[in-house]
């Protein structure tokens, strides 16, 4: 009858471009179990937080303006199985901060909360979208019915028609990136390769392999979907492409502050630039709260950097949620949750949320940062953690 956070795994790593630029990775975990929530700061006296040795500075971890125990409180009931706790997290740097560092915190937090089975991230851009829009069948989805179509076919040998069906699904694909899954890019690329090797075109099977690795480069050969009578091919070509020339991104977006993920590998906030991707095209994601999320594809060359720069457009809810986020900063730290966190509840249809604080020290590259987890249901806050970063 317990709710526990855990901050663990809290790595920074900053390498450094060499132009000097730096691109943030966050691999934070911020895990909150189930079970029954405390009713208010402090009465929940086995609500563990752990976090690992810090490089500089004290870690604190306590509750705020603690309420007396109510001892007349009555045992909870047995506890059953419940559903995944639904969380969003949101981190607020100093009004002078970029958003480089509160970015790739908010994205270390999310990857560990997928992580965790007892978990649910609620990603507020999807939460807020317009259900209006979603009443047509999307090219993607076309697209994943005419994959299914091509593997049925495979699976006949009717090679000539996998190929054929592929086109059409690569066609609807690229022309709806945003909803395409990367694994179903990824496959239905695999096996138009796998049809033009099926018909002796040799030279345009391997050119199709080597676009696979280039933008996936852990991609293996799967022999349920694939033919074993072509792996060897992919394996050579693979393997000589990965010892191919290397270029680099610098992405922009407007306004300025989108995760960007490269090939589904984040890589920090715009303005980012992302290195040692192999020569060829590579799809980029961008996403902010409160924007719709886009995905592009671009062609990286060893010969010169390219320089891409999106505009990213605002979902119809996005001043409801901007309102909320607004005063529910303002009510960090206190006890009980104010009308900015019953409006993200609202919003969100969440259970917990996670708010973060964020300011620099001084001139250094040293930040502190305290969070707060409030559980939305019973309308009190759990724990507050501070921590101080070296991000040097």
């Amino acid at each position: 009858m317990t709710t526990r956070a855990l901050l663990s795994s809290m790595h920074v790593s900053r390498p450094l471009a060499a132009s000097g630029l730096v691109f943030w990775w966050c691999s934070a975990l911020f895990l909150i179990a189930l079970g029954s929530p405390s009713p208010a700061w402090g009465q929940s006296d086995d609500l563990d937080v752990y976090i690992p040795g810090a490089d500089s500075g004290d870690d604190i971890e306590e509750p705020i303006d603690e309420p007396p125990i109510d001892d007349s409180t009555p045992e909870p009931a047995a506890e059953e199985p419940q559903r995944p706790v639904k969380v969003s997290v949101f981190v607020f740097p100093e009004v002078e901060m970029d958003n480089s560092v509160a970015t790739g915190i908010f994205a270390g937090m999310r990857r560990g909360i997928r992580g965790d089975d007892r978990l649910e991230w609620v990603d507020p851009s999807k939460a807020i979208a317009s259900d209006a829009e979603e009443v047509e069948e999307t090219d993607a989805q076309r697209g994943l019915a005419k994959l299914d179509d091509a593997i049925g076919q495979a699976e006949m040998g009717r090679w000539r028609q996998v190929v054929r069906i592929l086109d059409d699904a690569l066609e609807l694909f690229e022309g709806d990136l945003s909803n395409t899954p990367r694994g179903a890019l990824v496959d239905a690329n695999m096996l138009w390769a796998v049809g033009q090797c099926k018909q002796r075109r040799q030279r345009v099977c391997e050119t199709a392999f080597r676009r696979v690795v280039t933008f996936r480069e852990n991609v293996e050969y799967d022999p349920t979907l694939l033919p074993e009578g072509v792996q060897s091919t992919f394996e050579e070509v693979r393997d000589e492409t990965l010892e191919g020339a290397r270029g680099s991104l610098l992405i922009e977006s407007e306004p300025p502050g989108a995760e960007i993920f490269v090939d589904g590998r984040f890589v920090g906030a715009a303005p980012t630039r992302a290195e040692g991707l192999l020569a060829g095209d590579h799809y980029v994601t961008l996403k902010r709260v409160g924007y719709e999320r886009q995905v592009q594809r671009v062609t990286v060359s060893t010969d010169y950097e390219e320089v891409v720069n999106y505009e990213l457009f605002p979902l119809p809810n996005a001043p409801l949620l901007e309102d909320a986020l607004a005063s529910a900063r303002e009510e960090m730290g206190q006890v009980r949750i104010g009308a900015g966190m019953r409006d993200l509840w609202s919003l969100l249809l969440i259970d917990q949320v996670v708010l973060g604080d964020l300011r620099r020290v001084g001139d250094t590259e040293q930040f502190d940062l305290t969070l707060y987890l409030y559980d939305l249901r019973t309308n009190h806050g759990l724990r507050r953690i501070e921590r101080r970063l070296d991000w040097e």
